[in-house]
């Protein structure tokens, strides 16, 4: 973040208003579109930030003079902050009401000991920020930027909100005493019959 062009006051400032809409509309988002577009949304709106801040940091935008692109960085990179800070946020919002209430991710008797252990490779990689961070520009950027595409392409392996095709019986699971499951009887319901939406 210190390292950006621009105000760094304003940039700080962008950062956090970012963090705060991120919060406000994830939840709206996630709700309206579901699992597999919240997440389509939020790794676009990153990577969509990540190419504009490569445009700037690499300088492929041509200028009469320094004070001409300091304005224009000004300007166009509390956008930028914006659109790539929310991205960011808006994926760990849908991460956490995934981790926890959709069960077609995390199964619910295996859901804590599999949180549990996504956290702790994620804080494991997350340990080398600071050193990518002092990394000479782009690279900090180039390293966001690939992240955002392995969670794009990750994102296509998430089920899709019409898995269960509308009409299709409900199969009544049943649990051992050991935990296993072993699917039953189909039930009378149907999925159409729940109305989920």
């Amino acid at each position: 973040m210190k390292y950006l062009e621009g105000n760094i006051f304003v940039n700080f400032y962008i950062f956090g208003a970012a963090g705060i809409l991120a919060v406000l509309f994830g939840g709206i988002i996630y709700s309206k579109f579901g699992l597999r577009q919240s997440y389509l949304i939020s790794f676009i709106m990153s990577i969509l930030g990540c190419c504009g801040m490569l445009i700037i940091q690499t300088k492929v935008i041509q200028f009469d003079s320094d004070d001409e692109r300091d304005k224009f960085d000004e300007k166009i990179m509390p956008i930028l902050i914006l659109i790539l800070k929310m991205g960011i946020i808006h994926s760990f919002i849908t991460t956490t009401q995934v981790s926890f209430t959709d069960d077609r991710i995390f199964p619910k008797d295996k859901r804590n000991t599999s949180v549990g252990s996504c956290g702790m490779i994620a804080r494991s990689i997350t340990i080398v920020a600071p050193i990518i961070n002092e990394w000479e520009a782009p690279w900090p950027i180039v390293v966001l930027m690939a992240f955002s595409i392995i969670g794009l392409i990750t994102t296509f392996t998430f089920p899709k909100e019409d898995e269960f095709a509308d009409g299709e019986k409900i199969k009544e699971v049943k649990y051992d005493i050991g935990g296993r499951a072993s699917l039953g009887k189909e039930s009378d319901l149907s999925f159409h019959d729940l109305n989920i939406s």
